[in-house]
């Protein structure tokens, strides 16, 4: 028989051996699941701070979404234009060695296939997305009247100062944010890496075709 005396102290004691094993279903509840909480009333005055640690890391995570890709676009413009240099490298090692050999032999192909493998990397796309054309990303940043070496050598205007005969893009560059004081412009457009480069093409093919000369440093050819 349970002493009326003694009752109150057992139903205390018994309480707090509840409240224990509740203590402690409750840790092995967060440590397996990894959830402390199963919503923010069991945080109580941390709410405010747990929300702000989460927009937080939603931040985060955009910005680092954002910087993987800027990051593979980067790579991506950088294959195409160390690209583009060798094909303006190989342009002029071919044109010397032909001036030096005093034989034009095949030289015209030669700039023909430059030309075809220049107008490919401008062509390049990411994600369906070309990569050079400005904000036109779903259009060719080549005139479709110039993406052939027979169109760029029908051109009768000088390409660096009348880019537009040759390239369709806009100046308009990719641009992203990369943290919360950190925006960057790193977009490149057809006609800044390949005007130069076009200009060369076309006055080649016009030398080639009798149709225009050139000069070579300071002789007029």
């Amino acid at each position: 028989m349970t002493r009326i005396a003694t009752f109150g102290q057992s139903q205390i004691l018994l309480t707090d051996v509840l409240r224990n094993e509740h203590r402690v279903f409750d840790g092995q509840r967060a440590v397996t699941s990894g959830i402390r909480e199963k919503d923010y009333k069991g945080f109580s005055i941390d709410v405010t701070t747990i929300a702000g640690a989460k927009n937080l890391k939603k931040a985060a995570e955009s910005f680092k979404h954002d910087n993987d890709q800027v990051m593979r676009r980067l790579d991506l413009y950088d294959i195409n234009l160390n690209a583009m240099r060798d094909i303006a490298q190989g342009l002029r090692d071919d044109v010397l060695a032909a001036i030096n050999g005093n034989t034009g032999v095949a030289l015209r192909q030669k700039i023909d296939d430059y030309c075809t493998s220049a107008v490919s990397l401008l062509d390049t796309r990411d994600n369906g997305r070309y990569i050079f054309a400005g904000s036109f990303t779903d259009n060719s940043p080549l005139q479709s009247t110039a993406n052939t070496p027979a169109g760029v050598a029908a051109v009768t205007a000088d390409v660096t100062t009348n880019p537009e005969n040759v390239f369709a893009n806009n100046d308009v560059k990719a641009q992203a944010r990369l943290d919360d004081a950190l925006s960057m412009t790193y977009g490149v457009v057809a006609d800044d890496v390949g005007d130069e480069l076009f200009e060369a093409f076309r006055r080649l093919m016009r030398f080639d075709d009798n149709t225009e000369t050139f000069e070579i440093g300071r002789a007029h050819v």
